[in-house]
């Protein structure tokens, strides 16, 4: 059964405003400049306390009912979350920003695959011809040099991890959209915090910076929540594309928060991933449905 236009609409905000609010996450990481798996038991750990206290807010049940049981898609969704949400912070803290970024951007069409594979989803010509204008403008990002001069194999294969784990997320939030995945969500951000925990001391850590730790989980805790959600509505391959945003926008937010020039070639590539976005999140959105 076709998507209805009504569904496509706030599947595309959806996934606009989630990609919007995940713009910051990676400066989160920069700003805080401390040891990775801490930042990520806060990150994941305040996420999901957010997340589950909404739940129980607007629950009409018991807590119990909100978030238990979960169904098999339930459980393997909170553990891709679980995984991805680690190997993100870890992976940025490895390697360059834009190493990481640029191993995201593949997660469109790792999504699109998988849709198709699992779930039937049609791959339309138009999304072809974004992915080939996405891919250009990453690359004249990609182009310019990386002036930290960081790459480590380690922070890349945390970076593929990342973009597998979250592209199956949004497929199997997709096949199973009647339900709601945030109670899944929420529970597999606190169980990676749980496994960090067992690691690492995160107390003292955060006694040094709270209010970037809170806003940092906050931030999160609303990116993930839209994302979750729009997956329920329009093709994981749109939620994943709409993500490219922050390749785009985080190296001239880079520029605005930390004074680093990104070169006429980032912000070139950056505004052509924009625009090219934009233009088939209106498309996908007006477009003729049968």
């Amino acid at each position: 059964m076709s998507l209805t236009i009504k569904a496509e609409t706030k599947g595309a905000l959806l996934a606009f405003i989630g990609a919007m609010f995940i713009v910051p996450d990676s400066l989160y990481v920069r700003l805080i400049d401390g040891d990775g798996l801490v930042t990520a038991f806060w990150r994941n750990v305040i996420a999901g306390l957010v997340i589950a206290l909404l739940l129980v807010l607007t629950s009409k049940g018991s807590v119990r009912q909100t978030f238990f049981p979960l169904s098999k898609i339930g459980i393997w969704y909170a553990i891709c979350v679980s995984v991805s949400s680690i190997s993100f912070v870890v992976a940025i803290t490895n390697t360059s920003v834009a190493s990481v970024l640029y191993i995201l951007a593949a997660m469109p069409v790792f999504t699109a695959i998988l849709g198709r594979l699992f779930l039937n989803d049609a791959v339309d010509k138009a999304f072809g011809l974004v992915m080939v204008f996405v891919l250009v403008g990453l690359g004249l990002i990609a182009f310019h040099s990386d002036s930290s001069g960081i790459n480590s194999g380690f922070g890349n294969l945390m970076a593929i991890i990342t973009m597998m784990g979250f592209s199956v997320s949004v497929t199997l939030a997709r096949k199973e959209k009647s339900k709601s995945m945030l109670p899944a969500l929420s529970i597999g951000l606190l169980i990676s915090g749980v496994f960090i925990a067992l690691i690492v001391d995160p107390i003292e850590a955060f006694n040094l910076k709270p209010e970037l730790y809170l806003l940092h989980g906050v931030t999160l805790a609303i990116a993930v929540s839209a994302l979750a959600q729009a997956a329920r509505y329009t093709k994981g391959s749109i939620v994943t594309l709409f993500m490219l945003l922050e390749a785009a926008l985080a190296p001239i937010v880079a520029w605005y928060v930390f004074s680093e020039y990104p070169g006429a070639l980032v912000i070139g590539g950056g505004l052509l991933v924009m625009m090219t976005v934009a233009l088939y999140g209106v498309w996908s959105v007006v477009k003729p449905h049968a």
